[in-house]
């Protein structure tokens, strides 16, 4: 059946476990105070919809992230911010995952690899099994440009395809989200063909679903 999707939300933390502050905007995950919240929210509102068979841990629509010694920690090497940070988000989710499936254990927590968190950490760890994880294909090329994603030239898209193979080892159930009317006024769909060889692509990955942004007039 189609997942049920809903969003659960928490204020922001005022500030990281070390007084650190995060009012950019982003949640300081590894605020144990915040996976409480989060969860709590989670567990009274499906509490209240007990048809919901998925609800989502999305981040914050931009690189507004929690860049404290915690969520960010420092390690040996020069490792990107986003990927250390993208080991502390997975770390939430799991933990969210399993504060929640304690009293829903047949619901799936939605986490998203998506613009900061796109990259697979190489030593990040399994995702819990209740995890649902969604790979962004974004920020794709608009549709006058777009390739199909197996074989397209285009350096995002040779990334994307690392990805594709990476999340899928760490994640039981995984899905692509993808922008395929995106950056275009006409919303023509001007690429059917490509979208049923990306489709043909993604079957032969064993890929699991797929959802898809639909753009329209006015956004």
């Amino acid at each position: 059946m189609p997942y049920h999707v809903a969003t659960s939300t928490v204020k922001k933390s005022e500030a990281a476990t070390d007084g650190t502050d995060v009012s950019r905007g982003g949640l300081c995950i590894s605020n144990p105070d915040v996976l409480k919240a989060v969860a709590d929210n989670m567990i009274r509102w499906l509490d209240e919809n007990p048809e919901v068979d998925a609800v989502d841990l999305w981040h914050n629509d931009s690189d507004l992230f929690c860049r404290c010694a915690q969520c960010t920690p420092p390690g040996k090497q020069a490792i990107p911010p986003e990927i250390r940070y993208t080991r502390s988000y997975a770390r939430f989710c799991n933990q969210v995952a399993e504060l929640v499936g304690r009293r829903h254990p047949r619901v799936l927590i939605n986490a998203l690899a998506y613009a900061h968190t796109t990259v697979c950490p190489p030593d990040g760890g399994r995702l819990h099994d209740q995890i649902l994880l969604g790979l962004c294909l974004f920020p794709r090329s608009s549709q006058r440009s777009m390739r199909p994603l197996e074989t397209s030239p285009q350096d995002l898209d040779r990334k994307l395809r690392v990805q594709l193979l990476a999340w899928p080892k760490v994640a039981k159930h995984f899905y692509i989200y993808e922008y395929y009317t995106i950056g275009e006024k006409e919303r023509r769909w001007s690429m059917v063909s490509m979208i049923c060889e990306d489709i043909r692509f993604f079957t032969k990955l064993g890929i699991q679903g797929i959802s898809s942004d639909q753009w329209g007039p006015g956004w």
